[in-house]
């Protein structure tokens, strides 16, 4: 094989079952993975490929404007002829024909925890006396840009631009800010026309448009991990069964207020854990905490919660609190969508702890230590 060309890594087409070698020039970032695969991380790392799909010598790859796609099938709804409309950034279109569309594929990957996170398993036994894990995986990640074109259906295709500030973010960023953009017209549109409309979404993409609104699809959206670069660790068993039984005598001891409290605030908390938009994130980590400690607008009580916890000039927990929840207020009112990851981190540990102590009984040592770190921060006056 000519040096030009990675001896690691190739391109098979799954129909044929043919081979092919990719450039070097064409790699980024697979020197890095085999050296990953050599140490030991608390969490796997996550990696994306990239690629572009619906490109032609018209259409060149980057050469377009960074733009959104979404497609829904309509529910036995046809349009008496094909219908578009056109604005400054955006095209709806309602018409019957075939549909290319295409995504990122990883075999032998299950989603985690996000929807645009996926991991590979690492399968295993584990046996006893002395204990001992025994791996049945291997390292491979297989990976396919997936393709296919639909039968000829009726549907409405929305293709919207990105605005500079989204266009600049990563894939996440870049479908946050299209669906928060296109989301007052597609609940207009089923409002009025009701939900055989936007019946089953199709496909939704990041990718680029053209003056003649042809479209180029992006491949770089979900990312993949190998769970075996996760450091093996093992749990006490006798020490697990006596933490999950407290869980249980605790829940037991509780009112049904409390236990219906704790319901909500617990649901809030996995929903932000699996929420790409940060804005929406952010608001789900504020409502946990205003389950927990909130029964109005008063945030009296939330600030005496948050210093039980972390001590300290009562007045830094003050300023904190009352930065994130000022941030939450313009965030819900639409005054901004701009919100940093210091700010999910700060909003994240003060919902975490305040929930672990509330379900606990106690928060640990590192629980505390994010909360205390977080509380620095937002109470800075430029958090």
């Amino acid at each position: 094989m000519s040096d030009e060309f990675d001896p690691r890594v190739h391109i098979e087409d799954r129909t044929t079952g043919r081979r092919r070698s990719v450039r070097r020039d064409q790699l980024t970032g697979v020197d890095e993975f085999i050296n990953s695969l050599q140490r030991t991380f608390d969490m796997p790392p996550e990696m994306r490929f990239q690629g572009w799909q619906g490109s032609d010598e018209d259409h060149a790859p980057e050469s377009g404007r960074p733009a959104y796609r979404v497609v829904y099938k309509t529910l036995r709804t046809v349009p008496t002829q094909p219908a578009v409309v056109v604005a400054a950034n955006c095209r709806v279109m309602f018409a019957n024909d075939r549909v290319t569309w295409g995504e990122p594929r990883y075999g032998r990957a299950l989603p985690w925890r996000r929807p645009d996170r996926f991991l590979v398993p690492d399968w295993g036994r584990v046996f006893y006396n002395p204990v001992r894990y025994v791996r049945e995986a291997d390292d491979a990640i297989p990976m396919e840009a997936h393709q296919e074109t639909t039968p000829p259906m009726n549907y409405v295709e929305v293709l919207y631009l990105l605005n500079e500030t989204d266009a600049e973010g990563g894939h996440s960023d870049r479908l946050a800010g299209a669906r928060a953009a296109i989301s007052t017209l597609l609940a207009s549109l089923d409002l009025v026309f009701g939900p055989r409309l936007l019946g089953l979404q199709i496909t939704e993409e990041i990718g680029e448009v053209f003056d003649d609104w042809h479209w180029n699809q992006r491949l770089d959206g979900p990312t993949v991990a190998l769970e075996a670069q996760a450091e093996l660790k093992y749990i006490d068993a006798d020490a697990a069964v006596a933490q999950i039984g407290a869980v249980f005598d605790a829940n037991a001891g509780r009112s049904e207020e409390e236990r219906a409290r704790l319901q909500i605030a617990s649901q809030w908390y996995w929903r932000a854990d699996a929420e790409t938009d940060p804005v929406q994130a952010f608001i789900a980590h504020w409502l946990t905490i205003e389950t927990l400690e909130m029964d109005g607008t008063n945030i009296a009580s939330l600030k005496n919660a948050v210093h039980a916890l972390v001590g300290g000039p009562r007045e830094q927990c003050a300023a904190a609190v009352g930065r994130l929840k000022g941030l939450r207020s313009r965030l819900v009112h639409g005054k901004t969508r701009s919100v940093s990851s210091n700010q999910i981190d700060a909003v994240r540990s003060v919902s975490s702890a305040l929930l672990e102590r509330r379900l606990l009984g106690v928060i640990s040592e590192a629980r505390r230590t994010q909360l205390q770190e977080a509380v620095a921060d937002a109470s800075q006056s430029g958090f």
